[in-house]
């Protein structure tokens, strides 16, 4: 049982053995051939990511994030959304 840990919260793999908590949180079609995935996994004895994976024609980049940095992006994420809505409103 080396490497097992206890299961997070938000972990994706609640009935199964494992050594990572993992949980795909959203896939968001941006564009045509684009796809962004956010996830989140937890390795034992490390803090926990957040993963920004964009999958663009077959490739894939992914932007792992700390929980601060992607609070963060979240946050301007959300902000530039809503200057767009209201711009669109007036």
């Amino acid at each position: 049982m080396t490497g097992l840990r206890p299961h997070r919260s938000w972990c994706g793999y609640p009935n199964t053995l494992h050594s990572t908590c993992h949980l795909t949180v959203d896939r968001i079609d941006v564009a045509p051939g684009v796809t962004v995935t956010v996830e989140i996994t937890q390795a034992p004895q490390v803090d926990p990511l957040v993963a920004v994976l964009v999958d663009r024609g077959g490739r894939r980049q992914t932007l792992p994030l700390a929980e601060q940095p992607a609070d963060r992006l979240a946050l301007a994420l959300q902000a530039a959304a809503r200057m767009i809505r209201h711009d669109r409103q007036h």
